[in-house]
């Protein structure tokens, strides 16, 4: 995916009506109109990209202010990759971003550490640094199409696979996230995410519980992430900083 159609991350920089949306979405959650136009304005690339959280939802009701003391926004670290990108195309540069954050800091890491709690042995084989220098160097608009984010590797795999492999849908891993917290997390969701324990961490606002996980719980199911992305933290926490 981070060679050929990144997810199709790129489309919302290239229809404005996207990139609209995206923005509104994100004010919407700030709830501060006016500094979100004003970051908008600062780091334009940086806060239309996808991220859970903005600089102003932690400032606002995420995190406690010592928390962020000294802190770099995430907007203006994917607006730094986006600025050294060297090439100007919008899909080339959304590439660069994920090579610098998520693949290694997320996909591979998980990769690396599930397959090697199980005993197997992984292989990512397009991502042979030879491979990844000559795929690159193809134009954009040569490795992929929006109706077909794979183009390029399907097109050179004709002769190698059936036209049933290459034809089929994308088959991605998705976690049950939503069964789980509001099943068999959700008393740990309770417990680690609410006002008593925010106020006894100092990490979190307490604000967090009302403004996230109470809104989440009663359907607001886009707020899935902020929790579980908190929610996993605070695990973290209690077993490495706490034990």
């Amino acid at each position: 995916d981070e060679l050929f159609g990144i997810y199709g991350h790129w489309r919302i920089y290239n229809n404005f009506f996207c990139r609209l949306r995206a923005n509104l979405k994100y004010m919407l959650l700030d709830r501060s109109p006016l500094d979100t136009i004003s970051e908008i304005f600062k780091f334009p690339q940086g806060y239309a990209y996808h991220r859970y959280f903005t600089q102003i939802m932690k400032k606002n009701y995420i995190f406690q202010k010592d928390t962020l003391r000294n802190i770099r926004p995430s907007e203006l670290l994917i607006q730094d990759l986006w600025d050294r990108s060297k090439n100007r195309d919008p899909l080339d540069r959304i590439a660069a971003i994920h090579f610098n954050m998520q693949l290694p800091e997320e996909f591979l890491h998980m990769t690396d550490k599930f397959s090697m709690a199980h005993s197997i042995e992984a292989r990512t084989p397009l991502l042979d640094h030879k491979l990844v220098e000559a795929v690159m160097s193809i134009p954009a608009s040569i490795r992929t199409k929006p109706n077909n984010l794979k183009y390029l590797f399907t097109e050179a795999m004709k002769d190698v696979l059936s036209d049933k492999v290459l034809k089929s849908p994308k088959k991605g891993f998705i976690l049950p996230i939503d069964q789980w917290l509001h099943g068999p997390l959700r008393e740990g969701v309770e417990d680690y995410l609410g006002e008593a324990y925010l106020r006894k961490q100092k990490i979190f606002s307490p604000k967090f519980y009302k403004s996230i996980v109470s809104p989440y719980f009663k359907g607001r199911r886009y707020l899935k992430n902020c929790v579980w992305t908190a929610y996993m933290f605070q695990l973290w926490h209690k077993q490495y900083c706490l034990n």
